[in-house]
């Protein structure tokens, strides 16, 4: 609760003109299907939802800028929601399992998703900014995944937060 708070405070993520095509381009392709499943849920507020989401998963991995990474994540929750995904194919998240190497399967996620919505520009334009976020890290993490320097910076806050007395 700590963390989420701190969160919460600290990130006011603003969205980036990458991340807005990408929001922008699942939300048109949203509205182009017209089906009875899709038709009642594709409204304005959609597009409101997927930048929320893109906006807690920014704050959650410590950014102040929503990239494309975020989302795409924020896709993917949307896309989970549904019961049958009109997106990724009615891939059950009952029936998956994890990842040996998420960061592997993330990327596939992004590359076939933004293929669908045609942005092919944008793959990997979203590891250059992993690369220019991590140029400015902490010393010894830059052999260190994304998500390993995420928990280092989680548990560090803790311990600060600990050694303040915060209550949260």
């Amino acid at each position: 609760q700590c963390y989420i708070s701190h969160v919460r405070a600290r990130f006011k993520p603003n969205i980036t003109d990458d991340s807005k095509k990408v929001l922008k381009a699942y939300y048109s392709r949203q509205r182009s299907i017209l089906d009875e499943r899709n038709q009642g849920r594709t409204t304005v507020r959609l597009l409101e939802s997927l930048v929320r989401l893109a906006q807690a998963h920014s704050r959650l991995m410590f950014r102040d800028e929503i990239q494309i990474m975020d989302a795409v994540v924020a896709i993917m929750l949307v896309e989970a929601s549904m019961n049958n995904s009109a997106l990724l194919g009615g891939a059950s998240a009952l029936h998956s399992g994890f990842e040996k190497d998420p960061e592997e399967g993330y990327r596939r996620s992004e590359e076939e998703i933004l293929r669908i919505l045609k942005l092919e520009e944008l793959i990997g334009s979203g590891k250059e900014e992993e690369e220019e976020e991590e140029g400015g890290g902490d010393e010894g993490e830059e052999g260190l995944s994304q998500y390993s320097q995420m928990r280092r910076k989680r548990a560090r806050l803790a311990r600060e937060q600990e050694s303040e007395g915060y209550d949260g």
